[in-house]
């Protein structure tokens, strides 16, 4: 592996074991069995949906709308799961830092082992960029989407682009 190579692959598959395999095998034969770069991952890896959504948390976080927009491409009942949870752990990650609480600490509490751990890591670093009032309004937004994707006839993909958007607007907001 090149230096980053590693941390890019965990990004993108996390820390599932059949996945890192195969994953590695592809882009050991892309490379011709000699080095996997960070650009061979971008371009042939495979991203789990967890790994997708908090891509799209990062990007809603930088301002990035449309390249987060960009990655609605799975079923928007999961994509929505997967960002609450995404946003949960942000949440809790604040918490913890506001009230100096190691983020060991956070992992014991709330079970948080190899992949979900991983997942605690990003959530801490992505809550840097985030005021309390801004997570809050960012999980009502996605608790709204949630019922309106149940019980509206409304088209998921808009309401799901409309989510994004007013995460973005909330994100914003100082």
């Amino acid at each position: 592996f090149a230096p980053g190579a590693e941390a890019a692959l965990l990004d993108r598959c996390g820390d599932d074991q059949f996945l890192l395999q195969n994953e590695i095998a592809k882009l050991a034969a892309l490379s011709g069995y000699t080095t996997i770069t960070t650009q061979m991952i971008q371009q042939l890896g495979t991203v789990t949906l967890d790994a997708d959504t908090f891509d799209m948390v990062k990007l809603v976080a930088a301002g990035n709308t449309r390249q987060a927009l960009a990655k609605l491409q799975t079923e928007p009942i999961l994509i929505t799961g997967a960002l609450i949870g995404n946003y949960l752990d942000i949440y809790r990650a604040f918490l913890a830092k506001k009230s100096r609480r190691p983020l060991a600490d956070l992992a014991k509490d709330f079970k948080y082992t190899g992949k979900r751990n991983y997942r605690l890591g990003n959530a801490d670093q992505t809550a840097a960029r985030f005021q309390r009032s801004q997570i809050e309004e960012s999980l009502r937004i996605l608790q709204k989407l949630d019922l309106d994707l149940k019980g509206s006839r409304l088209d998921a993909p808009l309401l799901m682009q409309k989510a994004i958007c007013e995460l973005s607007l909330a994100r914003s907001r100082a």
